[in-house]
């Protein structure tokens, strides 16, 4: 789920592709929320990127910002 909300995806299209209802993915992040005692899901798409779980994305990689991308 935190792939999917990473990605820019909303509740009901998570729930969408997942075959679950929009309930049960607002509960399952709430559970995840709360477990991890978090209080956003940006905090908890965050945790998920500190451990390795998914990417951070940030202004950058998605062209939201002027500056030039960092060269390697």
């Amino acid at each position: 789920m935190c792939r999917l909300l990473v990605s820019g995806h909303s509740i009901d299209a998570i729930a969408e592709q997942l075959n679950l209802s929009p309930k049960t993915v607002a509960n399952k992040l709430s559970t995840a929320r709360r477990k991890l005692d978090v209080s956003s899901d940006i905090e908890l798409v965050k945790l998920a990127s500190e451990v390795g779980l998914v990417p951070w994305v940030t202004e950058r990689r998605l062209g939201l910002t002027d500056a030039p991308p960092a060269s390697r």
